[in-house]
């Protein structure tokens, strides 16, 4: 008789072929299923042990720091089904479990406003990611002011750091906007 991951395969053959064709597969996922699923009945949907959010952070706590820290709550994470929201559970093609690249990932919630400059823009084409600037998990609060915001992007453009300290008498600058 099987045990453990094989017992369950035997019957949940679509999630076996699926397993087969991820290039990574949750470390939790190649031990036993009963790790996050009761095996006969249980309160919480896809017959998990808990909620979704706490089962994850079980495991994850250093992402449930970073949460816990956070001013501000990522809509991702807070709401829905919160890791699943981008995150596979079971295995991906991609980094982290996503459920796609982390820009498309990012882009299917953040396609309006200011982020839809990203595509075509010289740090798409630097391949850059979301997360070089913003974290996913945790608000940045330099990313909450606008001295900040300058401040995380001279992180990388560092030649531009004297030419924007120069002495301005621009009024958005010197903050007599009114």
């Amino acid at each position: 008789i099987q045990q453990g991951r094989d017992l369950c395969l035997e019957c949940h053959v679509m999630l076996k072929t699926r397993l087969e064709g991820f290039r990574t597969i949750h470390d939790p996922v190649n031990e036993d299923c009963s790790g996050c699923h009761r095996p006969h009945a249980s309160e919480h949907k896809m017959m998990l042990k808990a909620e979704t959010t706490p089962l994850c952070l079980d495991c994850h706590s250093q992402i449930e720091d970073l949460m816990n820290n956070s001013t501000t709550k990522h809509d991702a994470v807070s709401s829905g089904e919160a890791c699943r929201n981008c995150h596979e559970p079971h295995g991906s093609d991609f980094s982290a479990l996503l459920l796609n690249d982390m820009v498309t990932v990012c882009l299917d919630c953040h396609e309006g406003g200011e982020q839809m400059h990203w595509r075509g823009s010289t740090h798409q084409f630097a391949e850059l990611s979301c997360a070089t600037c913003h974290s996913p998990h945790e608000s940045r609060p330099a990313l909450e002011s606008s001295e900040g915001q300058q401040e995380v992007c001279l992180d990388c453009h560092t030649g531009i750091r004297q030419q924007i300290s120069k002495r301005s008498h621009h009024p958005v600058r010197e903050g007599s906007l009114s």
